[in-house]
């Protein structure tokens, strides 16, 4: 991913964007092309993990993937930018935030294990809500059944980068009138 240095995420900041995040796509090579695989994933160390449905695929490509995390993004109108007014030498751009890893896929099939990584996605996500559902609220045997058709992966991660294009490499009041506008616009940012 091509990173101009005034829109380089340092990778402590790279992985609490995945965090916040806790969603991804990750992108396999199948022997047909490239494959996509939306999925919730959560960070451990140095390794993403995650499930699939067993019935899907990918979890028997054990090789080098790639995994993005989108944050926010949306169009950037030069009219927003005070210099149009003053010198007209202004284009329209688009803002973004991304963070892609490159990891080592791993499939995990031990039961105990993959028990352990639904209930840590779920506790992740279950700590904002009021009512916590916990994977021990449902019948044990039901449980069984789930982690039956599922199949765990690891992602070692092997690269991190972050980008957050977000007009920094513009003047102060282009800055600031960016954000007014997209404060201004709930449907343009995204």
């Amino acid at each position: 991913m091509y990173i101009p240095p005034s829109f380089r995420l340092t990778t402590e900041a790279a992985r609490s964007f995945i965090e916040a995040r806790g969603f991804g796509l990750l992108v396999t090579q199948s022997d047909s092309g490239l494959d996509t695989t939306p999925l919730p994933l959560m960070v451990v160390g140095n390794t993403l993990i995650g499930h699939v449905a067993k019935a899907n695929p990918v979890w028997k490509r054990e090789r080098h993937a790639m995994v993005l995390f989108n944050g926010a993004d949306g169009y950037i109108s030069p009219s927003w930018y005070p210099t149009k007014a003053e010198t007209g030498k202004v284009v329209p751009t688009w803002n973004y935030e991304l963070v892609q890893v490159q990891a080592k896929l791993s499939a995990v099939h031990d039961t105990e294990q993959k028990r352990q990584i639904v209930s840590a996605l779920t506790d992740r996500h279950e700590a904002a809500i009021n009512s916590k559902w916990s994977i021990a609220d449902a019948p044990e045997e039901y449980i069984d059944s789930m982690l039956n058709a599922i199949v765990g992966i690891t992602l070692d991660i092997v690269s991190i980068e972050g980008k957050a294009k977000l007009s920094q490499n513009q003047p102060e009041p282009n800055q600031v009138g960016v954000r007014v506008a997209v404060s201004g616009t709930p449907s343009q940012w995204r």
